[in-house]
């Protein structure tokens, strides 16, 4: 059920067969909203803790805050991520993982700071573990503004991978039209369709970091794994999809279009040495997370990190001496891969 007013905030909440973690999410969430928000679930076709959902939709007739849409079938993340800008009716929303628990405050604090700087395009907070929960997608950052543009590209950027802790101007996303870019390329992005959207943001409006704890991270859970063919699978310890080195490849060659893309709609037009920069920036955190964060499990299945790094060093240079604008600069565009490559590989 929803009221004929248009609300001001919208917390939106995407699942997937985790029906139980949503109850208790939208029990403790709604007694705390101020009057005037929405609290929105998108469920995304589950076919477990059916009777959670169904509780949750039979609340939903109960209360003007709260809305339940259940998709005709599973949009995967990225299309479900997509919805919450659809069917939101607010200027404002927050994106929150249902295992996670919101920050009102932060809520509250962003809404004042968006008021009074209408370019705001996102302001993300500090993450923190809930009491007892091993934290895995935590994270503190600094009080700090970035102008839209170059600065905000170069300086935000690829920073925030974790889906929940930011509040999106969605009025400004709608009126740059970058939902439709999003649902245009959202086969590309559909692991990270939250990033690609994030950088577009950053090419056009401010963005501003907060060292307010945003949300309070929940234990993680496994859950199915569905992907651009809409083939369900299962995470297991030997073997996860999305972190696999042939996952970590093409997310890699769709962020640095997306960096592409971005570059191109500064408001002066492309600038080669954002683009090249925003490239060196990619390639160090992919050297990163191949050769560090993931390292464990490419051990698990027989792989050599330090080997896989390499790989990926040849990717990058692959990737990039083929743009037309950057040719006459190959040898110093390789040069400058090859340092990055070099302080950044396993020893």
């Amino acid at each position: 059920m929803s009221s004929c007013k248009t609300p001001s905030f919208t917390l939106c909440v995407p699942t997937f067969n985790r029906g139980n973690r949503v109850v208790e999410l939208v029990s403790s969430c709604l007694p705390l909203m101020d009057d005037d928000w929405d609290l929105l679930v998108l469920d995304n076709c589950s076919d477990k803790f059916t009777s959670c959902y169904e509780e949750i939709q039979t609340l939903s007739k109960l209360s003007n805050q709260l809305n339940y849409i259940k998709h005709d079938s599973n949009r995967m993340f990225a299309g479900n991520f997509l919805a919450c800008f659809d069917y939101s009716r607010s200027p404002l929303i927050m994106i929150i993982s249902d295992e996670d628990i919101p920050n009102f405050e932060f809520i509250r604090y962003s809404i004042l700071m968006i008021s009074e700087n209408p370019n705001l395009g996102l302001i993300a907070g500090s993450v923190t573990p809930q009491e007892g929960v091993t934290p895995g997608n935590s994270f503190n950052l600094p009080d700090a503004i970035f102008n839209k543009g170059k600065d905000a590209l170069l300086k935000y950027g690829f920073m925030r991978n974790y889906i929940s802790g930011g509040v999106y101007n969605r009025a400004k996303v709608l009126e740059l039209d970058l939902q439709e870019r999003l649902r245009s390329n959202i086969t590309k992005h559909w692991s990270y369709p939250h990033l690609y959207l994030e950088i577009l943001l950053a090419a056009r409006c401010d963005i501003r970091l907060s060292s307010i704890v945003s949300c309070y991270e929940g234990q993680a859970e496994a859950t199915d794994i569905v992907g651009p063919d809409l083939c369900s699978g299962y995470h297991t310890e030997k073997y996860k999809p999305p972190y696999s080195f042939g996952a970590r490849i093409d997310q890699f060659i769709a962020l640095r279009d997306a960096a592409y893309e971005a570059t191109s709609l500064l408001p002066e037009g492309f600038d080669l040495n954002t683009f090249f920069s925003m490239y060196i920036s990619l390639f160090s955190k992919y050297l990163r997370l191949v050769g560090l964060s993931n390292a464990k499990l490419y051990i698990e299945n027989t792989m050599f990190p330090a080997l896989i790094q390499e790989s990926l060093y040849h990717l990058a240079r692959s990737s990039i001496v083929m743009y037309e604008e950057l040719r006459p600069f190959t040898a110093t565009i390789l040069e400058l891969l090859e340092e990055t490559y070099e302080k950044n590989k396993l020893k």
